[in-house]
């Protein structure tokens, strides 16, 4: 079965970029593709690269005010941003994934530890990460405030704790029912690579409850929309302008047709998931350049399509829908089945089944700040369990 990840603005290939597809392929091989197919671990998913082809800022942001106060970058400074946010103390800088699973439960600290985990380690241990993830998110769904946590001091002790309650337990003897086998859990590096996630959280609270964080907080934002207006004016140009020849979409229709070859010669379904731009990029391609193309699943996930064609702005918008006639844009003829997922805490995702036919809306909420939300999906254990349930659901029907 072929999967193809469409990728939002603001992705650029800088040096943890291998390592963050890696971890996300495992997850949606672990939490999604594992429910619907039996060949999961090996089939291909291909991941269509477009941000050297979108917004480059020729002065590197020169036009964005700025003061003299430092700036951090990179994931050190948006897990900053995050920490600022979220309250937590500079005292508790090395007990923030405590904190989280007190406040809000051992799944919020499982998603918080894995979404630093995905920067961290070695990228040959994202199949051991998604598999210990799996393991770790079954057992916080079950132990939601666990009595040990009463005990650990810190999130190093923490990750010890949790590593020693999710190893499998000794078969019975009491009984001679056969007991299903659990998982072996992934080797010491994995867990290492976690450790290594709370220590980085540990050094990044400090710097987010410095003098300077609001400061930060803003150019964080500020940079942000640039880029995502940005990348959003740039392919809307290159694709009035060039039409299928536009480089975006000559790199995204590439792997699309790719994998359009391997569901025809396997004989296997296609799934789509786009992420933010991603989803517009991919209904323009759907709707207007490979119209044919087809698509047994789509996942549109903090997407704006909705928007863009409130506004008419999509390849294939008509100025005179909605009317009495045709009270809703069309879901793209070829595509079989369409979920939209939205956080409503995510500013830049939109409901799409009062604009779009045939699209089922789900709400998803990551439970970060409108700053956050938007780039939180993804990591998050506890979304990729949830995405995998609404595929699951809407395969079945």
């Amino acid at each position: 079965m072929p999967l193809v990840f469409v990728h939002g603005v603001s992705v650029r290939r800088d040096a943890d970029y291998e390592k963050v597809v890696s971890r996300r392929d495992s997850l949606f091989r672990r939490f999604a593709l594992k429910q619907l197919v039996a060949n999961w671990e090996t089939f291909e998913i291909k991941n269509p690269y477009w941000g050297d082809d979108a917004a480059q800022f020729r002065w590197h942001h020169a036009s964005l005010p700025k003061g003299d106060e430092e700036i951090l970058g990179g994931v050190d400074g948006e897990m900053a941003l995050m920490l600022a946010e979220s309250g937590v103390k500079p005292s508790a800088a090395d007990r923030a994934v405590i904190e989280t699973a007190r406040k809000a439960g051992l799944t919020a600290a499982v998603d918080l530890l894995w979404s630093i985990g995905s920067h961290t380690g070695k990228e040959d241990l994202s199949q051991e990460l998604a598999k210990v993830a799996y393991e770790a998110l079954v057992y916080a769904r079950a132990n939601p405030n666990p009595s040990w946590l009463g005990h650990v001091t810190d999130d190093q002790e923490f990750v010890t704790a949790l590593k020693r309650e999710i190893r499998p337990s000794p078969p019975s003897q009491s009984t001679d029912k056969p007991q299903a086998k659990r998982e072996v859990l992934g080797a010491a590096e994995v867990w290492d690579s976690l450790r290594e996630a709370a220590g980085r959280i540990a050094t990044a609270v400090p710097a987010a409850m410095s003098s300077v964080a609001l400061s930060i907080s803003r150019t964080g934002l500020h940079r942000a929309i640039a880029t995502f207006v940005g990348d959003v004016m740039v392919y809307l140009h290159q694709r009035d302008k060039e039409g299928n020849s536009a480089a975006i979409l000559k790199r995204v229709m590439a792997d699309l047709d790719a994998a359009d070859e391997i569901r025809k010669r396997k004989n296997e379904p296609m799934i789509i998931v786009c992420h933010s731009m991603g989803g517009n990029i991919i209904y323009d391609i759907l709707t207007e350049f490979r119209k044919d193309l087809v698509v047994d699943m789509l996942v549109t996930v903090g997407s704006q399509p909705p928007l863009l064609e409130e506004l008419k702005l999509l390849a294939a918008s008509h100025m005179d829908i909605p009317s009495t006639s045709v009270p809703l844009a069309p879901a793209p003829s070829a595509t079989k089945k369409w979920i939209n997922i939205f956080d409503t805490n995510d500013i830049l995702s939109f409901a799409a089944s009062r604009v779009f036919e045939k699209v089922k809306d789900y709400q998803y909420s990551t439970g970060q700040s409108a700053f956050h939300a938007h780039g939180s999906y993804f990591n998050r254990p506890s979304f990729q369990e949830r995405i995998g349930a609404r595929i699951e659901e809407a395969w079945s029907k």
